[in-house]
């Protein structure tokens, strides 16, 4: 169970993604939208999508590991 604190980090850190990084993010752990369903949505290659998702998540693994 995440916090509420914690989840409005989070939250914060996903919102200051630049797009299509934010969309796509909302798309995938938000919604729970396949990376086939967010290439069709928003034009992009699957493979655009899977690597903006993984860089995406490394970035929130260096603010995870780095605050506070």
């Amino acid at each position: 169970m995440v916090s509420k604190e914690t989840y409005t980090e989070l939250n914060q850190m996903i919102e200051s993604f630049p797009e299509p990084e934010r969309e796509i993010m909302k798309r995938r752990f938000y919604e729970g939208q396949r990376p086939h369903e967010i290439s069709e949505a928003l034009s992009l290659h699957v493979r655009q999508v899977h690597n903006k998702l993984y860089r995406s998540r490394q970035r929130l693994r260096t603010w995870w590991m780095n605050r506070k």
